[in-house]
């Protein structure tokens, strides 16, 4: 199997960036995005990963790992993960990720 990207400085920016589904502020979780043939035994690379709070991430009622997966959460909130995440990656800098995060919540990243 093909070895797992790893990127520590990342994920410490996702999780300093607000809630992609409700806006709650940091610091939050980087979560992986698990979409269909990613495989459940493997975590997706780090390049793949969006902010959610614990609530919306792991333990509320709607969160992603408890309603049906990344697939159906992220179309629930009608974002396209893999496109937000990849800008999220591109963009490096904390001020330029909240933007993106801004425009992905008001659905201008689709």
């Amino acid at each position: 199997p093909q070895k797992r990207k790893k990127n520590a400085a990342h994920l410490s920016r996702i999780r300093q960036l607000p809630c992609i589904s409700c806006g709650g502020y940091p610091p939050n979780e980087a979560a992986h995005i698990r979409l269909i043939g990613t495989g459940m035994g493997r975590r997706p690379d780090d390049d793949m990963a969006l902010p959610l709070c614990a609530d919306c991430h792991r333990t509320g009622k709607h969160a992603e790992h408890n309603s049906g997966g990344s697939t159906a959460f992220y179309k629930r909130l009608g974002i396209d993960p893999s496109l937000v995440a990849g800008q999220l990656y591109k963009a490096k800098d904390i001020s330029t990720m909240v933007a993106i995060i801004m425009k992905a919540k008001n659905g201008s990243i689709l």
